[in-house]
């Protein structure tokens, strides 16, 4: 499975800064914090090409319910642990 360790979305690259299980905290030029709860899927059949197992962050749509923007480090600590909480 490929592990998620960076993503660009919106045109951002963000980068893993601390994660336990599915639940992380991603950065773009430690300036800009996102809180996500990492999917996963076991390989798909796309246009008929095979797409190998992987993990995803949230869509847009998903934002608010598996992902959450902050501008600082300790608030999205903050989130980060209340999450920890819930997902063990």
């Amino acid at each position: 499975m490929k592990i998620l360790t960076q993503y660009t979305k919106n045109g951002r690259e963000w980068h893993v800064c601390r994660r336990e299980g599915s639940i992380a905290i991603f950065t773009h030029d430690h300036r800009f914090y996102e809180v996500i709860v990492i999917q996963s899927h076991n390989g798909r059949e796309i246009a008929g090409n095979h797409v190998s197992a992987a993990e995803y962050p949230p869509s847009n749509e998903q934002w608010g319910s598996k992902g959450w923007s902050f501008s600082n480090l300790a608030d999205a600590t903050a989130k980060y642990n209340e999450l920890k909480q819930i997902d063990p």
